[in-house]
Protein backbone atom coordinates (compact mmCIF):
# COMPACT_ATOMS: atom_id res chain seq x y z
CA UNK A 1 0.00 0.00 0.00
CA UNK A 2 1.10 3.48 -0.56
CA UNK A 3 1.37 4.75 3.01
CA UNK A 4 1.63 2.55 6.34
CA UNK A 5 -1.21 3.76 7.70
CA UNK A 6 -3.40 2.26 4.91
CA UNK A 7 -3.14 -1.36 6.36
CA UNK A 8 -5.54 -0.42 9.28
CA UNK A 9 -7.44 2.10 7.56
CA UNK A 10 -11.36 0.65 6.91
CA UNK A 11 -11.51 1.03 3.54
CA UNK A 12 -7.99 -0.17 2.78
CA UNK A 13 -7.69 -2.65 5.66
CA UNK A 14 -5.27 -5.76 5.69
CA UNK A 15 -6.26 -7.93 8.49
CA UNK A 16 -3.29 -10.12 8.43
CA UNK A 17 -1.61 -7.00 9.77
CA UNK A 18 -3.70 -4.96 11.31
CA UNK A 19 -5.08 -8.17 13.57
CA UNK A 20 -1.59 -9.21 14.05
CA UNK A 21 -0.77 -5.56 15.96
CA UNK A 22 -1.83 -2.03 16.08
CA UNK A 23 -0.63 1.12 14.26
CA UNK A 24 0.64 2.61 17.56
CA UNK A 25 2.78 -1.07 18.19
CA UNK A 26 3.84 -0.83 14.77
CA UNK A 27 4.94 3.01 14.67
CA UNK A 28 7.06 2.40 18.15
CA UNK A 29 9.08 -1.07 16.56
CA UNK A 30 10.05 0.58 13.60
CA UNK A 31 11.31 3.43 15.49
CA UNK A 32 13.60 1.29 17.87
CA UNK A 33 14.43 -1.71 16.16
CA UNK A 34 17.43 -1.48 13.94
CA UNK A 35 20.11 -3.95 12.53
CA UNK A 36 22.92 -1.09 12.54
CA UNK A 37 24.31 1.91 13.14
CA UNK A 38 25.14 4.93 11.24
CA UNK A 39 28.68 5.07 13.46
CA UNK A 40 29.50 1.99 11.87
CA UNK A 41 29.40 3.41 8.16
CA UNK A 42 31.61 1.18 5.51
CA UNK A 43 34.06 2.94 3.49
CA UNK A 44 32.10 1.55 -0.19
CA UNK A 45 28.68 2.32 -0.76
CA UNK A 46 26.73 -0.68 -0.14
CA UNK A 47 23.11 0.23 -0.37
CA UNK A 48 21.64 -2.27 1.93
CA UNK A 49 24.35 -1.29 4.74
CA UNK A 50 21.32 -0.69 7.33
CA UNK A 51 20.10 -4.39 7.28
CA UNK A 52 23.06 -6.00 6.00
CA UNK A 53 23.07 -7.76 9.26
CA UNK A 54 19.26 -9.31 8.75
CA UNK A 55 20.63 -10.53 5.21
CA UNK A 56 23.57 -12.41 7.16
CA UNK A 57 21.71 -13.85 9.65
CA UNK A 58 18.65 -14.84 7.25
CA UNK A 59 21.18 -16.01 4.58
CA UNK A 60 22.80 -18.52 7.21
CA UNK A 61 19.46 -19.34 8.85
CA UNK A 62 18.27 -20.46 4.97
CA UNK A 63 21.24 -22.56 4.29
CA UNK A 64 20.79 -24.35 7.68
CA UNK A 65 17.58 -25.60 6.31
CA UNK A 66 17.48 -29.44 4.14
CA UNK A 67 16.51 -29.06 0.64
CA UNK A 68 13.51 -30.81 -0.56
CA UNK A 69 12.81 -31.73 -3.87
CA UNK A 70 9.93 -29.50 -4.23
CA UNK A 71 11.58 -25.88 -3.27
CA UNK A 72 11.57 -23.19 -6.30
CA UNK A 73 14.27 -20.59 -5.99
CA UNK A 74 13.77 -17.79 -8.39
CA UNK A 75 10.65 -18.65 -10.37
CA UNK A 76 9.70 -16.63 -13.05
CA UNK A 77 6.20 -16.19 -13.04
CA UNK A 78 5.66 -13.60 -15.36
CA UNK A 79 6.59 -14.06 -19.10
CA UNK A 80 9.50 -11.51 -19.89
CA UNK A 81 10.80 -11.16 -23.19
CA UNK A 82 12.63 -7.86 -22.70
CA UNK A 83 16.52 -6.53 -23.68
CA UNK A 84 17.42 -4.78 -20.72
CA UNK A 85 17.72 -7.59 -17.91
CA UNK A 86 21.18 -9.16 -20.03
CA UNK A 87 20.07 -12.98 -20.60
CA UNK A 88 16.88 -13.15 -19.50
CA UNK A 89 14.71 -14.12 -22.23
CA UNK A 90 12.58 -16.62 -21.16
CA UNK A 91 9.26 -16.86 -22.63
CA UNK A 92 6.64 -19.30 -23.87
CA UNK A 93 5.72 -19.69 -27.27
CA UNK A 94 2.68 -20.95 -27.59
CA UNK A 95 1.77 -22.57 -31.04
CA UNK A 96 -1.75 -22.37 -32.57
CA UNK A 97 -3.80 -25.67 -32.64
Amino acid sequence: LPSVEDYWAMETRVPQVANLMSSKRFRLLKRVVHFNGNTELPGSIDRFFKIRPLFIFLNSAFRRESQTPKQSVDELMVAYKGKTAGNLRKYIKTKPN
